[in-house]
């Protein structure tokens, strides 16, 4: 390339020794031969005069546009040109000036990068072939550390967001949508696709996600709460209502039937107050359900104060309650209360349904249910030998106000309510529960929690 651009440069500026040559063979004053050499001598001449300059120059020019992709590049040793010692200080100063800009320019983006990963909602952007090319610290939990580079389809799989993206990309202009993702905990979020700035040179669409988890299911468990909390409470309402009004009526002289029905009084209201305490605990429980605890928990001081505390079953007779506990199981990850809350309330129901008859067993097991865990998990067993339970009544156990025998779940004092809370319970803990039931023979609830090794 170099000596292309001396070579043209040469035969240009040559151009007059030529014409001279040509005028002075006119006239004889020359040879064609001669005039021929007068040229040649020119172009040669200036050859070995513009080398060095034109050379410095390509240098320059070569420098000047590596300079801004490798700041900091030492500028080459100009020679041959007139001012070069000026020039070689004016390049050693553009290269210091564009290298304190691209300092600059690499903290603001670090800071940026740093600003966007701190921020708590999931953030990401995409090319025009919705391929992601940012995400934030939030969003990679969302879609998983797989996802740079890729199709957005293969991280999040909603229908509704891809058309969304689509169509942003397509049309430039930005779309928002509600969307529920996660499993097994749902989450739900307010999508905003983001249009490209027309000012700005460049079409990548940004998504960020609105977690509004908390306000759909406060929605959801005021509506739930009203329609079975009312249906729930009527019944013991009713009764109070009858007791107060024979109370005050037929059995306003009568001893023997105030007891009868002050007794009956008494009870309704301890079954109201079991009712509004569980409905309570069930909606704390939800509302922070996809928030994984991360406290430490020993999971066999936990279930021996759960026994320890089940002296009698709550009709009254005693249970006789089997163990098979090792004390070096593994702390577990999860918030100690609520884990007591669960074996509570397996142990009342196995007492309450099962009969006189319980089995509770831990044990460290490897293969496991839990989608995404490998490693070690805790195995609680809680076992009765009671009446069993129809399989088609399984999979809507863990339902709230859902009762295998309604009548007889009430006469025995149950809300409906204690698989429920169960079953959120070991959800938020991120663990699996199984139910295994054969009619007459009895039933079995395994409970599988990931350990502290798995955090």
């Amino acid at each position: 390339m170099l000596m292309k651009r001396l070579f043209h440069t040469a035969l240009f500026l040559s151009l007059p020794f030529f014409l001279g040559g040509v005028a002075l063979a006119y006239f004889d004053f020359l040879t064609p031969s001669a005039a021929c050499l007068v040229w040649l001598a020119g172009f040669v001449g200036l050859l070995l005069l513009l080398y060095r300059p034109i050379k410095g120059l390509g240098e320059v020019a070569s420098y000047l546009s590596q300079l801004e992709e490798v700041p900091g590049t030492p500028p080459p040793e100009i020679k041959g040109l007139v001012g070069s010692e000026g020039l070689s200080q004016v390049l050693t100063g553009m290269s210091r000036l564009v290298q304190r800009h691209s300092e600059t320019g690499q903290r603001a983006q670090a800071e940026l990068n740093i600003l966007i990963d701190k921020l708590p909602m999931p953030l990401l952007q995409v090319d025009t072939h919705r391929r992601v090319i940012r995400q934030n610290r939030a969003a990679a939990k969302l879609t998983g550390e797989g996802a740079l580079g890729r199709d957005l389809v293969f991280s999040l799989r909603h229908p509704e967001l891809i058309a969304a993206v689509d169509q942003t990309i397509a049309t430039h202009e930005s779309a928002h949508i509600e969307m529920t993702l996660g499993a097994p905990v749902e989450q739900t979020f307010i999508g905003h696709v983001v249009a490209p700035d027309p000012t700005v040179d460049q079409d990548a669409v940004l998504i960020v996600f609105g977690d509004i988890t908390e306000v759909v299911q406060g929605e959801r468990m005021r509506v739930d709460f009203v329609t079975n909390a009312s249906h729930e409470i009527r019944s013991p309402l009713a009764t109070l209502a009858g007791c107060i009004e024979t109370l005050q009526g037929p059995a306003k002289n009568d001893p023997d039937g105030q007891e009868k029905f002050l007794n009956l009084a008494s009870i309704e209201a301890k079954r109201m107050t079991t009712l509004v305490s569980d409905l309570l605990s069930l909606s704390q429980i939800e509302v922070s359900q996809h928030i994984a605890p991360s406290d430490s928990v020993d999971m066999a001081s936990v279930l021996n104060r759960v026994i320890g505390a089940m002296a009698a079953s709550p009709d009254g007779k005693a249970t006789d309650i089997e163990t098979s506990i090792p004390n070096d199981l593994p702390k577990v990850i999860g918030d100690d209360s609520e884990i007591q809350q669960v074996f509570q309330n397996l142990l009342a129901n196995a007492a309450r349904y099962g009969g006189e008859r319980v089995k509770v067993s831990a044990a460290v097991v490897e293969k496991t249910p839990m989608a995404g865990v490998s490693g070690r998990v805790v195995k609680v067993e809680v076992r009765d030998w009671g009446q069993g339970i129809d399989p088609v009544h399984i999979p809507r156990l863990t339902e709230r106000f859902y009762r295998v025998d309604t009548v007889r779940s009430r006469e025995l004092g149950g809300t409906g309510l204690g698989l429920a809370i169960v079953k959120h319970v070991v959800n938020r803990h991120r663990g699996v529960m199984e139910i295994e039931s054969v009619v007459n023979e009895g039933t079995v609830f395994s409970i599988y929690l990931p350990t502290v090794t798995q955090s």
